[in-house]
């Protein structure tokens, strides 16, 4: 869900209003990439805006993945108390005196 919705926000302009920044950061990405993956892959993605997205959305998924985690620990919990759907919080008898 993540990757998809990165994807939708390159593609919309999350990165840049015109299509001249749009292709200066998928240029970034590609140069960062291309130690990393064949030639043709590298070449998709300057070729084809879509792929180019794409490919800006993996990097920021990768980059903010521990934070996500992080978060999620700690939220998710707590959700689930809220919305009823984990048993409650036990306190240990030597509080409750």
């Amino acid at each position: 869900m993540t990757l998809v919705g990165l994807t939708v926000a390159v593609k919309e302009g999350v990165l840049g209003k015109t299509d001249e920044e749009r292709a200066e950061a998928i240029e970034k990405v590609a140069v960062k990439l291309e130690p990393y993956i064949p030639v043709v892959a590298i070449d998709s993605i300057r070729s084809s805006p879509t792929v180019g997205a794409f490919a800006v959305a993996w990097v920021a998924a990768k980059f903010t993945e521990p934070v996500r985690l992080v978060a999620t620990f700690f939220i998710v919990p707590r959700l689930a108390r809220y919305l009823s759907r984990a048993p409650a919080k036990k306190i240990k008898d030597s509080m409750k005196k």
